[in-house]
């Protein structure tokens, strides 16, 4: 699998008019890492964690950020590399608190090579990445930008939660537990999680190297796989699946990660707009900032993206991640 090149900075470069002309090709997709309900969830309990005046600027534009959050999925469809900036499995690289794998990109290149980084994943790096890409697009009050950057930010925080996204058994298929994937990271949010059960506390600026932080996010999750994999074998009786001995033993961990993605993107978003100086003046607070980009011939950001379809399933073997 290529390495996708920093100078692209993650966010692919095409016009918003050729992405909404790829996207439009994407009828039906398998299974995504937490699922569009979750997703959706983490980033907008997110925006209830900002202060003023960002909270009023991302509540101004709560659905295209919304809207936004499972994109990066979309864009796996047409795109080889993205999948590799979704997950780390970690546990490749020894054990617990798997030191040997360098905590900056290009010293962990040095060391295993472009392809074997990519292969185990990226997901640290790339939140790092797009934390300065909207570092970046504050900074040049380009405000669509900001929203759309904003949305995949969360995604990939998101994903970075996921105790699946940590491992090399990422689908229990090492363990005879094919689709716990699916179970723990759709299943039970669907079934059982409520917007407005997620309470993220107030957004704080954070400060030091973000991919260094996200690391340690990384390994929160690794730490969750061993509970994850032994609640899904004591759920399965006599080949059925009992999802309420499930939740019973994860929903309290998968509310509990929802909830810290939900705070720590609100600070990320937060932090971005302080390291840009606070950019958009008294306008943010009415949602219109000053500045350049946020209009096209009307009063609302312009989403390139096209209604999602319905009928979303795990259609493989190993979903994707």
């Amino acid at each position: 699998m290529r390495l996708l090149s920093r100078s692209l900075a993650i966010f692919p470069r095409a016009s918003l008019t050729l992405v909404a002309a790829a996207l439009c090709l994407l009828a039906a997709i398998p299974a995504f890492p937490w699922g569009f309900t979750a997703h959706d969830i983490i980033n907008g309990q997110a925006i209830t964690a900002l202060p003023e005046p960002l909270r009023t600027f991302y509540t101004r534009h709560r659905e295209l950020v919304v809207r936004h959050s499972a994109d990066p999925d979309l864009f796996r469809e047409f795109d080889p590399d993205e999948g590799a900036r979704h997950y780390l499995d970690i546990d490749h690289y020894g054990k617990y608190p798997f030191e040997a794998l360098p905590l900056d990109y290009e010293q962990a290149v040095a060391q295993f090579g472009k392809e074997e980084v990519a292969r185990y994943g990226l997901v640290p790096w790339v939140i790092g990445w797009k934390y300065d890409e909207l570092v970046q697009a504050f900074r040049n009050r380009k405000w669509d930008r900001v929203l759309v950057t904003s949305a995949w930010l969360g995604h990939y925080v998101g994903d970075c939660h996921v105790p699946l996204h940590s491992t090399e058994n990422y689908d229990g298929q090492q363990t005879n537990q094919r689709g716990v994937h699916q179970r723990w990271e759709v299943e039970l949010v669907n079934r059982f999680v409520k917007a407005e059960e997620i309470h993220p506390k107030p957004a704080v600026r954070i400060k030091g190297k973000v991919h260094h932080r996200a690391r340690r996010w990384l390994l929160e999750s690794a730490q969750l796989v061993e509970g994850v994999l032994k609640a899904d074998r004591e759920a399965l009786k006599d080949g059925q699946f009992d999802y309420q001995k499930f939740a019973a033993s994860q929903l309290g961990t998968v509310k509990r990660r929802l909830t810290q993605a939900a705070h720590r993107l609100a600070c990320l978003w937060y932090s971005a707009w302080r390291e840009a100086e606070r950019p958009g003046g008294s306008g943010l607070q009415t949602g219109r900032p000053d500045g350049v980009g946020i209009e096209a011939g009307g009063n609302e950001v312009v989403d390139p993206r096209p209604v999602r379809g319905a009928g979303h399933s795990d259609g493989r073997a190993e979903p994707r991640r």
